[in-house]
C-alpha cells in the first residue's frame, strides 16, 4: 500500500495542478490508481488476475494497440509498467500513448544505478525471506531481468506536439526498506488503516521522500495547444 501511494503521489499532484478530465491507465492491473486515489478511470492491460475495483472501467487489451480512437483521454497513465516490457516494443507503447491522449501523458519507472543498486539490497532480503518458503516477488524478477527504460531510449522520435519534462523522484536510499517492510502484512494493513482516515497528513509526508539520488523517473508529456 505504501509504495502505490508513494508512486501516484506525483500523479495526484498533476491532476491538481491541471484539474480534472478522462483518465486511461496503461498496464493498470486490477487495481491501478483506483488502490489510493477516489479517481474513476479506464485501464487497460491485456491480464486480469482478479476482478478490477470498482472504480476502473476495466478493458482487455494489448498496449501496443489501444482500441480508443484519436485524443480519447486527458490524461494517459503508465505507471510502473514500461520496464515489464521487452526493450524492443516499448517506443510503440509510448506511440499509442501519445495517439489516444489529448492532454497529458504521465510514465514513471525505475531508473539508474541507483534503482537497480536497491533491486539487488531488495533481492538479498527477499532471499532471507525464501528461507522460510517464501518466494521471490515476480515484480523483482523481471526488474533485474531487463534493462531499465530511460526516456532517451524509448521516447518516439518525433514529438512535435508535445512538450517533454523529465525529472526524479523518490530517494534511492530509502525507496528499498519502505518497499520490503511496507509490504510486510501488518505494516500494509496499518498504513492504509492511516491512509483511509487522514490522507492528507500521509501524502504530506510522502513528499518529503522526494530528493536526491533518485530511483524512478518521471516523463511528463503535454501536448502542445493549438
Amino acid at each position: 500500500m505504501l509504495d502505490k501511494i508513494i508512486r501516484y503521489s506525483e500523479v495526484e499532484k498533476l491532476f491538481e495542478a491541471n484539474g480534472r478530465g478522462t483518465i486511461l491507465e496503461v498496464g493498470a492491473g486490477p487495481l491501478g490508481l483506483g488502490a489510493c486515489l477516489p479517481y474513476r478511470f479506464v485501464g487497460v492491460d491485456p491480464w486480469y488476475p482478479e476482478k478490477p475495483i470498482a472504480t476502473q472501467q476495466a478493458v482487455r487489451a494489448s498496449g501496443l494497440a489501444l482500441p480508443f480512437q484519436d485524443r480519447s483521454f486527458d490524461f494517459v497513465l503508465c505507471i510502473e509498467v514500461l520496464e515489464h516490457l521487452p526493450v524492443n516494443i516499448r517506443t510503440r507503447a509510448v506511440e499509442e500513448m501519445c495517439r489516444v491522449a489529448r492532454k497529458m501523458i504521465i510514465i514513471t519507472h525505475p531508473h539508474g544505478f541507483f534503482a537497480r543498486a536497491g533491486d539487488y539490497l531488495l533481492l538479498g532480503m527477499y532471499e532471507l525471506l525464501r528461507l522460510l518458503g517464501k518466494p521471490l516477488p515476480w515484480w523483482l524478477i523481471e526488474h533485474l531481468a531487463n534493462p531499465y527504460p530511460s526516456a532517451s531510449d524509448y521516447l518516439p522520435k518525433h514529438l512535435e506536439q508535445f512538450t517533454v519534462k523529465i525529472y526524479g523522484h523518490e530517494n534511492a536510499v530509502i525507496h528499498p526498506w519502505l518497499i520490503f517492510f511496507g509490504n510486510l502484512k501488518k505494516i500494509s494493513r496499518r498504513t492504509e488503516i492511516a491512509y483511509r482516515k487522514n490522507p492528507s497528513a500521509l501524502r504530506k509526508w510522502i513528499r518529503l521522500l522526494h530528493f536526491p539520488p533518485y530511483c524512478r523517473q518521471i516523463v511528463l508529456l503535454e501536448r502542445i495547444s493549438k
